[in-house]
């Protein structure tokens, strides 16, 4: 399910040097663009699916599975980019701004 390019493993290396490799849960929020995938530390959830990858574990839910099909992880110098397999599925007021972080 989880696909990690060198550059983003690397850049969780050198996040979790001297710490402990929590599990990385991945899952989707809302954005002004409408909904995306995301990461953050978590704990491997009754329920949950997880696998290891390059050393770090990554937890998402049987849902998130059926909805995406896979997941890639880059890093960029904006940060991580998550790309899911099959395309989010978008509510119809997407990408028309919330006036909020994107003005």
């Amino acid at each position: 399910m989880i696909e990690l390019t060198d550059i983003a493993a690397s850049e969780l290396e050198h996040f979790f040097s001297g710490r402990t490799k929590d599990p990385i849960r991945v899952y989707t929020a809302m954005s002004c663009h409408g909904q995306m995938l995301t990461m953050a530390l978590d704990e491997v959830r009754p329920g949950d699916e997880s696998e290891t990858v390059n050393d770090f574990t990554f937890c998402y839910s049987k849902e998130l599975v059926d909805l995406v099909e896979g997941v890639s992880i880059d890093c960029t110098s904006q940060g991580f980019i998550l790309k899911p397999k099959k395309p989010l599925p978008q509510p119809e007021n997407a990408g028309g701004g919330c006036g909020g972080c994107c003005g």
